[in-house]
């Protein structure tokens, strides 16, 4: 069966491969995160044939978490995505597609900034996108999410039931008047 959106067969039974029973809502988060599934793999394994299978682990897994810990339960499908994003990059590191070379004390440095960048620009850049998210709506700060997490705009779209286009639009729209709000400015409509 493709993986290109299709419904996975393990959605027709509630137990898991470890015979865990896995929770209603877990199911429900991970058919409408398949599409991003789907590409996650395909971009981390290049191989989207394992996609169900992968799924199917971390849905028993989140189940069992969902179990111990109800407060997995409030954001459920960040949860889902997370668990399933750290099971494909383990996958690929046993695969042998990720390798790194170095000792772990060396890890540091790389999230240090570079020498040759302008770092004050760095810190207020950040400082700027953290006010710009604090001040977008609730859709905006998702859509912005889903994006650094490398969702793309027709995934995102899909998931939202329109076009990449109206997403695109609504993010941009919902960004320019979230920088209206730190500035203080009167919101534009598109109407005047």
């Amino acid at each position: 069966m493709s993986a290109s959106g299709s419904v996975p067969p393990f959605y027709q039974r509630a137990v898991g491969p470890n015979g865990h029973i896995i929770d209603e809502r877990v199911l429900k988060a991970a058919e409408a995160l398949w599409p991003a599934c789907c590409g996650e793999v395909r971009r981390n394994l290049a191989d989207d044939g394992c996609t169900a299978e992968l799924v199917e682990a971390v849905a028993e897994k989140v189940s069992d978490r969902l179990a111990k810990k109800a407060e997995v339960g409030r954001n459920l499908f960040g949860y889902f995505l997370a668990s399933f994003i750290r099971r494909v990059r383990q996958q690929a590191f046993r695969d042998g597609r990720i390798l790194y070379c170095g000792l772990s004390q060396n890890l540091d440095q790389y999230l240090l900034p570079r020498e040759d960048a302008d770092f004050p620009s760095q810190v207020e850049s950040r400082v700027f996108l953290e006010q710009l998210a604090k001040a977008a709506t609730q859709e905006v700060r998702w859509l912005l999410a889903l994006r650094l997490l490398g969702w793309s705009w027709k995934e995102i779209a899909a998931r939202m039931l329109i076009t990449d286009v109206q997403a695109r639009t609504r993010f941009h729209r919902g960004l320019r008047q979230a920088f209206d709000r730190i500035n203080n400015r009167p919101e534009k409509r598109d109407n005047d």
